[in-house]
C-alpha cells in the first residue's frame, strides 16, 4: 500500500491571518502546515507548542473553538530549510505579511524556487497573496521578475500561479481570558470563506469549502474594500469625535447607524452597476457587514481603524472609490461624502494623518481635497467642501436631507 504524502502548505507569516484564517483552510484541506515568521519569540512559542486555538466568535451567541495541530516552524533566516521545502514536489505557498515585507520575502523564497525549476521544469507552485494591497499578485510577480534568473521568466509565466484573494476575517486582539487559556490563541470573526483568483491556479486548488475560488477576483476585492473597509472607516471618522473607542461601540449610536447603513446603500448601487452584483446580493451582503460591525466581542479600536487617513482617503480606496462608482451609477453619495469631509477632520497619531492636518491647515480643505482625494471641481469635490465648511461650524452628523438642502442653498 503506497501511503500519500501530505501537501506541504507554506505559510509565510504567523500572525492574526496566517495563523488563525490560512492555517485553519490548509488544515480543513487535509494539508502539512509549515510557518514561516521573522519575530523569533513567536517561533519559539510555536515551535514549543504542540497546537493552539482559534476563537471564532461570530456573536455574542455564535462561539467555535478549533485547534491547529501538525504545523512546523521556521525562521525566516533559515534559508537553507525554506529553499528545500519550498523546492519539494507538493507545495502550495500562501503570504501574509504588510505589503513593505514582500521584496524581502520574495528574495528568501527565490533560491528555492529555482531549485524546484531546476529539478522538475515542469513542476507547478501556486503562491496566494494574502496582502491589504490592491493587486498584490502583479506586484509580486514583478518582484519575482526583478530577482529570478532571466532564464526562469518563462517558468514564472506558465509554471508558477499568483492568485490574488479577499481576506474578510477580522482579528483584533485575543481576550485576557483566551491568551491565559491559550498563550497563542487568536481571536476573529470567524468569517467562513476566503475567495482566491481561479484562473491564476496552475495547480490543483485545495480541496475545502473554506476557499472560494472565482473569475471575477478584482469584483470581490472591491466589493470589500469599498464595503467593510469602508464601514470601518466611516465608524472610526464619525465616532471618534463623539468619544467612541471600538467599531461597536460606534454603530450603536443611531445617527451613525444610519449614515454608515446609507453609505452602504450609496457603494452598494455604484458596485452593482460597475460589477454586475444584483440589488438582492447586495443588500444581503450589506446587511451580513452590518451585523460584523455589531460584534461587541471584537473590540476593533477606531484609532486603528480610522490611522493613516492620508492613504484612506485616496481617489481609489475605501471612501472615494465607492463614490466615484455611485455617481458613475447616477447615485449622489450624500453619506460617502461626509464621511470624507470628517476624515479631514480626523486627528490620528502617525505620519500619515499629521500631514493630511498639516497640510489642511496650511492651504485649506479646497487644497486638500485635491491633493489627497484626486479631485478637481465637480459634485463630489463641491459635496465634501460644503459638508466639511458645516461640519466646521456645528461638529454634527448630517441627514441626507440636510446635505441635499445645503448643497441646493450654495448652488
Amino acid at each position: 500500500m503506497v501511503v500519500k504524502k501530505k501537501v506541504e502548505a507554506i505559510i509565510w507569516g504567523a500572525g492574526k491571518i496566517g495563523r488563525g484564517f490560512l492555517a485553519e483552510i490548509f488544515t480543513d484541506a487535509g494539508y502539512h502546515l509549515n510557518f514561516i515568521e521573522y519575530d523569533k519569540e513567536l517561533v519559539k512559542k510555536l515551535k514549543e507548542a504542540d497546537s493552539y486555538t482559534i476563537f471564532k466568535v461570530m456573536g455574542e451567541d455564535n462561539q467555535e473553538e478549533v485547534v491547529i495541530r501538525d504545523f512546523t516552524t521556521y525562521h525566516s533566516q533559515d534559508g537553507k530549510a525554506i529553499s528545500e521545502l519550498v523546492a519539494r514536489d507538493n507545495t502550495i505557498i500562501a503570504i501574509a505579511v504588510h505589503q513593505s515585507a514582500l521584496p524581502e520575502v520574495v528574495k528568501i523564497l527565490v533560491p528555492g524556487i529555482v531549485e524546484k525549476a531546476r529539478r522538475d521544469p515542469e513542476s507547478t507552485l501556486d503562491i496566494i497573496l494574502c496582502i491589504n494591497m490592491s493587486h498584490p499578485a502583479a506586484y509580486c510577480r514583478e518582484l519575482l521578475e526583478e530577482h529570478l534568473p532571466e532564464e526562469l521568466h518563462p517558468y514564472l509565466e506558465h509554471n508558477i500561479g499568483l492568485s490574488d484573494s479577499v481576506v474578510m476575517r477580522i482579528s483584533p486582539e485575543a481576550t485576557r481570558e483566551m491568551l491565559a487559556k491559550d498563550p497563542l490563541a487568536v481571536l476573529n470573526n470567524g468569517y467562513p470563506e476566503m475567495p482566491v483568483d481561479k484562473k491564476a491556479f496552475k495547480g490543483i486548488i485545495p480541496a475545502t469549502k473554506m476557499l472560494r475560488p472565482t473569475e471575477q477576483i478584482d469584483a470581490e476585492e472591491k466589493r470589500k474594500i469599498y464595503t467593510l473597509n469602508m464601514a470601518h472607516v466611516m465608524l472610526a471618522y464619525l465616532g471618534t469625535p463623539r468619544g467612541y473607542d471600538y467599531a461597536a461601540d460606534s454603530i450603536r449610536d443611531p445617527e451613525i447607524r444610519e449614515a454608515v447603513s446609507g453609505a452602504l446603500e450609496e457603494a452598494g448601487r455604484g458596485l452593482a452597476n460597475k460589477y454586475g452584483f444584483t440589488a438582492e446580493d447586495m443588500a444581503s451582503w450589506n446587511l451580513d457587514i452590518i451585523k460584523t460591525l455589531e460584534n461587541p466581542t471584537l473590540k476593533d479600536k477606531l484609532s486603528r481603524l480610522g490611522s493613516d487617513s492620508r492613504r484612506k482617503l485616496g481617489r481609489k480606496d475605501r471612501l472615494v472609490g465607492p463614490a466615484l462608482l455611485a455617481l458613475a451609477a447616477g447615485t449622489t453619495p450624500f453619506y460617502l461624502a461626509q464621511g470624507i469631509a470628517y476624515g479631514f477632520k480626523f486627528r490620528g497619531d502617525e505620519e500619515g494623518s499629521r500631514e493630511v492636518q498639516s497640510y489642511l491647515k496650511e492651504k485649506g480643505i479646497e487644497e486638500a481635497i485635491k491633493r489627497f482625494c484626486g479631485l478637481e471641481d465637480g459634485e463630489l469635490f463641491n459635496l465634501i467642501k460644503e459638508i466639511y465648511g458645516e461640519i466646521s461650524q456645528e461638529e454634527r452628523i448630517l441627514t441626507k436631507e440636510e446635505i441635499k438642502l445645503l448643497n441646493k442653498i450654495r448652488h
